[in-house]
């Protein structure tokens, strides 16, 4: 039994990057809410990355255990085998 696992860790890839993603809206959202803790430069930009890496990971793994519960291991890799026959009729010269 031979298994997908290139499409799989793609899609689990996939999963905890777009789960992630939601990190920036996270961090742009409370800057814009409370500009003091969650200001660009100094202290305040520390806890917007902080906010961020954290949004990142939570969403991510919920992301990632969704993907898991969809698809909990890799596609088996189908095997196809073709058989070609060919036929051939062969006429004599004489045509009869």
């Amino acid at each position: 039994m031979k298994l997908d696992w290139s499409h799989w860790l793609y899609g689990l890839f996939a999963a905890l990057i777009g789960g992630g993603a939601s990190s920036v809206g996270s961090a742009f959202g409370a800057m814009s809410i409370a500009p003091g803790q969650f200001g660009v430069g100094g202290d305040p930009g520390w806890n917007s990355l902080k906010l961020m890496i954290l949004t990142f990971a939570i969403s991510g793994a919920i992301a990632t255990f969704a993907y898991l519960k969809q698809s909990p291991l890799p596609a088996q890799v189908a095997t196809v085998t073709e058989t070609k026959t060919d036929t051939i009729s062969i006429t004599p010269k004489d045509g009869k």
